[in-house]
């Protein structure tokens, strides 16, 4: 089980770093965007603020999934059912 948390954790890992590059450059064509626009009206204000959250939210679904998983991770198992009346666990053969 451990090794699929490990496995999953460096996948997410994975994901979170591939998606940050376009997300990061949605966000800055965003901003330039708003930037170039001599007097870009209320609509398309609304448009490149939309764009902005939608990254942010983005952003912040990945850092979440990676912090549960680590945060599993870390968490010990939970403990097997153990008795000594049971010959599979009681050790006695």
């Amino acid at each position: 089980m451990l090794t699929d948390r490990k496995e999953t954790e460096r996948l997410l890992y994975n994901v979170m770093h591939d998606l940050r590059t376009p997300l990061g450059n949605i966000e800055i064509c965003a901003y330039l965007l708003g930037r170039k626009l001599v007097e870009p009206d209320d609509e398309i204000r609304e448009y490149i603020s939309a764009i902005q959250r939608q990254v942010a939210d983005a952003e912040r679904i990945l850092r979440d999934a990676i912090t549960e998983v680590h945060r599993q991770a870390i968490q010990p198992a939970e403990p097997e059912s153990f008795s000594l009346t049971k010959p599979e666990t009681a050790g006695v053969t």
